[in-house]
């Protein structure tokens, strides 16, 4: 039948010769109808519907641009595309075509559809620039003064920064096998380790003394760092990942030796387990030797029954006790062992030490259902998240891309922090090791590969505009203006929140009392010092998803932004034990409470970027080991943590400027 040209009404080629329609053909009649809106004309002018048929299957369409010049050409291109004869080559969906025209928010189109935008199409949306510059110079200088800041806070409020810490982790392990040597185990190592730990005990008990209180006249007696020194005369594996502890490898080996020293070398406690028959000593070495390696006077020690039975074979086994020879009130108690001649077991014992005879007495019910309830829970999640991710996959929902990045990351990250921590021996267990190790980081990333996958999808449908630049940095644009706006954002929060916090702990606490300080493991090396790194990035790549799947999670539920936030911020600070182990529970709840809803606010408004990226420098400035004196042996690690992060800052501030530049106009709109 033929149709007049008078009652012409737009349609698909499939719709005119009675075929199947389908949502594609509404597009082919959108096409038309944007083609006559733009040119005032209609696209075929054919008098029947075979005629219109051969026109749209020759697809000789009149070129818009030679009806009205003032058409762009990208507005051309996508009617075009509506209009292909091949359904399976015109857009999709609306929202595609949508997204290719030019000006429009493809993503704000796609939420109020409910569709599931793409990454690409949130990678895409968004602002373009990055801060302005009344936003992001505060943002940099706030970041370089909590820097400098943070080394004063830390001279004043550090212990270790109190003390005369003149002994590297080198020289005290030279100390530790000197004073082996002289109890009696002159053999040359085939293997030695020596790591650092603060003596949160010990400042504890300083700080329970009455005022005033001397703190740099007991810190000079009584280090407030300890060395511990194990030394082998075979090679030291420890199973399963190769980090070497005070009872890993177990010390069964003749000629095991461990040994504490105190920051400033004084002997502390010392177990070795003895050569064996046939290799005794000319002249037995004394309990004088321990007092002398101590830093006391055996004259002003009374002797007394022994406390506990050494963990070593010994023939011989004697106790002292006496007062500190600087500390007022502090009673010290000194057990030595001997077997054969050589000292086998030695300890200085300070009143908060806690000596265990009770064998191997088996936990509570109670601890161990605190130990059992969260691996449970983790379990409940895992199934749950495994049973999303799978439903989402078959649906074509997940970022598959992204996800498989994401756990790329998280394999590398564990393992070079794995690298940097593991003791390394020429041995063939080292391939063990190593397995060992790269199946636990494989196993990891493949728990952050589900859960990704489980958990984005939502994000993406829901809150995508707070994975925007997370996107972006997935695909590849790590110099995006906006990626380096976020990151600046997070850097100067996270940094406030550190400094807020080094400020209100002492003023809220107990006054005239030193902390324990920075981490210790920085200082032990460039190996060690790249370790930390890679924890701390993959902390806060872990912590920042998981807080963000979280409060995403109570959002929907909660259905108010205000709502959620306020109850992630309660349910983040009571798990913070900087709160449950407080004499002041209340104070520091509030201040707890406060800054997570701060992390909160962040992440609902500048999204997951800025979060992982305030999570990090607040990591960043826990590892900054580094006071106003920059001549110590473990301010060179500390100096390159400030630069490293001082560099991140700026480098974040540079991207930041987009195309503005410096010294541009600081009325320009902002991100």
């Amino acid at each position: 039948m033929l149709v007049s040209v008078d009652v012409y009404r737009p349609a698909a080629r499939e719709q005119l010769k009675g075929a199947e329609v389908t949502a594609r053909s509404d597009i082919y009649s959108l096409g038309l109808v944007l083609y006559e809106l733009f040119t005032g004309k209609r696209p075929f002018d054919g008098k029947t519907v075979r005629h219109m048929l051969e026109l749209q299957e020759a697809a000789q369409l009149t070129s818009m641009t030679s009806i009205a010049a003032d058409i762009d050409p990208a507005v051309e291109k996508v009617i075009r595309r509506c209009l292909d004869p091949d359904p399976a080559k015109r857009p999709a969906t609306p929202l595609s075509v949508l997204a290719a025209l030019p000006g429009g928010d493809p993503l704000a189109a796609a939420l109020a559809a409910g569709e599931t935008p793409s990454p690409e199409m949130v990678a895409a949306s968004g602002e373009t620039e990055g801060l302005a510059h009344r936003y992001s110079i505060p943002c940099l200088v706030a970041i370089v003064l909590c820097l400098f800041a943070a080394t004063l806070v830390r001279g004043s409020r550090d212990a270790m920064m109190h003390a005369p810490l003149d002994y590297s982790p080198e020289m005290l392990a030279m100390k530790s096998r000197e004073l082996a040597a002289g109890f009696g185990y002159a053999r040359r190592p085939a293997d030695t380790t020596v790591w650092l730990n603060h003596r949160s005990g010990l400042l504890d008990y300083l700080a329970k003394l009455p005022r005033p209180r001397k703190w740099d006249e007991w810190l000079a007696s009584e280090s407030p760092i300890m060395a511990s020194y194990r030394e082998s005369l075979e090679p030291m594996v420890a199973q399963p990942k190769g980090v070497v502890s005070d009872t890993n490898p177990p010390p069964l080996s003749p000629g095991m030796i461990y040994a504490r020293l105190d920051g400033a070398a004084r002997l502390r406690e010392f177990t070795a387990v003895p050569y064996g028959a046939g290799d005794e000593l000319k002249e037995p070495v004394g309990p004088e030797a321990v007092f002398r390696a101590a830093g006391l006077d055996i004259s002003k020690f009374a002797e007394a029954a022994p406390e506990y039975a050494p963990p070593v074979a010994a023939d011989r086994v004697r106790a002292w006790k006496g007062p500190h020879p600087k500390i007022p009130g502090m009673e010290l108690r000194v057990q030595s062992a001997s077997f054969q001649g050589r000292i086998t077991h030695a300890r200085i014992l300070f009143p908060w030490d806690k000596i265990n005879n009770a064998g191997g007495q088996g936990q509570s019910l109670a601890a161990t259902l605190r130990q059992v309830y969260p691996l449970i829970i983790i379990t409940i999640l895992l199934l749950f998240a495994a049973l999303v991710s799978r439903r989402n996959w078959k649906l074509g929902r997940t970022d598959r891309r992204g996800a498989l990045l994401i756990a790329a990351a998280s394999f590398v990250l564990d393992m070079a922090g794995w690298i940097g921590e593991v003791h390394a021996v020429p041995s063939d267990d080292m391939v063990g090791l190593f397995q060992r190790a790269a199946g636990e980081a494989l196993f990891s990333a493949a728990i952050v590969w589900v859960v990704y996958l489980a958990l984005e999808p939502a994000v993406r449908a829901r809150w995508p505009h707070s994975i925007v630049t997370w996107n972006r940095i997935l695909a590849g644009r790590w110099l995006d203006p906006l990626v380096g706006s976020h990151i600046l954002i997070g850097a100067a929060a996270g940094s406030a929140i550190w400094m807020i916090f080094s400020l209100l702990e002492p003023a809220l606490g107990p006054k005239d009392v030193l902390g324990v300080g920075g981490s210790l493991y920085v200082a032990l090396g460039a190996r060690q010092w790249l370790a930390v790194l890679a924890f701390i990035s993959g902390h806060a790549i872990t912590i920042g998803l998981v807080g963000f799947f979280a409060i995403f999670g109570l959002r929907q539920l909660l259905r108010k932004d205000w709502v959620a936030a306020i109850v992630a911020a309660v349910l983040f600070t009571f798990f913070e034990s900087g709160v449950t182990n407080s004499n002041q529970v209340l104070v520091m709840a509030a201040v707890y409470l406060s800054v997570y809803a701060i992390l909160i606010f962040m992440l609902l408004r500048f999204g997951l970027v800025a979060t992982i990226s305030s999570v990090c420098f607040i990591n960043g400035f826990n590892a900054l080991l580094l006071g106003p004196d920059w001549k110590t042996w473990y301010a060179p690690s500390g100096v390159a943590t400030l630069l490293l992060m001082l560099g991140l800052a700026f480098v974040a501030f540079w991207r930041s400027l987009g195309s503005r530049g410096l010294l541009g106009n600081e009325d320009e709109a902002g991100a």
